[in-house]
Order: structure tokens, then C-alpha cells, then sequence
């Protein structure tokens, strides 16, 4: 639970960076080289999953469940890339072993708080699930209207003003004294 606090807004910002998220959350602040839009939104929706479960212990079961079925799927992916790509250059190879009992703790880790408390942890994944129409309306459509995005790029300057936020250069580099 700790390090998601530190990686989590990184991680959102490379997906509004690769286009998964609205640009407006691609942006660090000047001084301290954050994402600092990234990180609000965030904490936003923390916040608003707080409100919701009415207790930590069932937002940190709720949101523990959604990260180990995350994990599940990318490494059912891994397996299933292992099989039908065998070419592709991996960096680093492990033992299909090792990914396959990882699975299956993945697995065991997401049905065993939905046998225990199925309204909780399916309450918290529902809430999740919410985010598809939003990525389908407005991400995925190719053509988003024009008001849409003029108010996007509206929220986009406010942001940038509030929060001393720019869009950072492609080969970036941090000056050392």
C-alpha cells in the first residue's frame, strides 16, 4: 500500500503521456519535476472510493483485490505471450513456473475476499468497472466533439496555472549542480 502511494501517480501520468488518460494529467510542475495533477487526481479518486466503502480496512480490501486481479491479467498475458510470441527479446526470463504459481496467488487473492465479503470487494470492483464507459467516451472515440475538447484544453490552461505544471520534453534531462 505504501509504494502504490509513491508510483501511482507516475504510472497515471505515463498513461495520460501514451494517450489512455486526458492529457491534462501529463504534466509536472516546474520546481519539484512531479506529476502534480496526476497525483491530485488520484488522491480525488481515493477519496471518492473512501466516501464509499465508509471504512480504510474495506477501501485497502477492495482496492488490494483490484491490484492482484491487475496483476493477474498481466501475467496470464505474460503466460499466453511466453507460448504464441516466442521471439519476442524479453529483457528479463524467469521460469514459466515461477509465473504460473504467481497466477494462481493472484487468483486465490482475488476470489477469496469475493467468497468473503462479496458486496464489499464486488462493490469495489463495480466502482472500477465505471472507469470503461468514461475511457470508451472519452479516450477511445476517435472524434471527440468539438466542445469536448475545447473544454479539455480549457481545463488544461487552468491547470497548468494553478499547479505551475507544463508538458515535459521528450529527452528531458535533470540539470545537476
Amino acid at each position: 500500500m505504501n509504494a502504490s502511494l509513491f508510483t501511482i501517480s507516475r504510472l497515471t501520468f505515463v498513461g495520460a503521456r501514451e494517450g489512455h488518460l486526458p492529457q491534462a494529467l501529463a504534466m509536472i510542475n516546474v520546481f519539484r519535476f512531479t506529476p502534480m495533477p496526476a497525483a491530485i487526481f488520484n488522491c480525488t479518486i481515493a477519496l471518492m472510493m473512501l466516501l464509499f466503502s465508509h471504512t480504510i480496512s474495506k477501501y485497502m480490501a477492495f482496492t488490494s483485490t483490484l491490484a492482484y486481479m491487475v496483476f493477474g491479467i498481466v501475467t496470464a498475458g505474460l503466460i499466453y505471450l511466453r507460448y504464441s510470441r516466442p521471439e519476442i527479446k524479453r529483457p528479463l526470463k524467469l521460469p514459466i513456473i515461477l509465473h504460473i504459481l504467481f497466477l494462481c496467488v493472484c487468483i486465490f487473492l482475488v476470489v477469496a475476499p469475493i467468497i468473503n465479503s462479496p458486496i464489499t470487494t464486488l462493490g469495489g470492483i463495480g466502482m472500477a468497472l465505471t472507469g470503461i464507459p468514461v475511457y470508451f467516451v472519452f479516450i477511445y472515440q476517435p472524434k471527440v466533439t468539438e466542445y469536448l475538447q475545447h473544454s479539455m484544453d480549457n481545463l488544461t490552461r487552468v491547470i497548468q496555472c494553478a499547479l505551475i505544471v507544463v508538458f515535459p520534453e521528450e529527452d528531458f534531462e535533470l540539470e545537476t549542480h
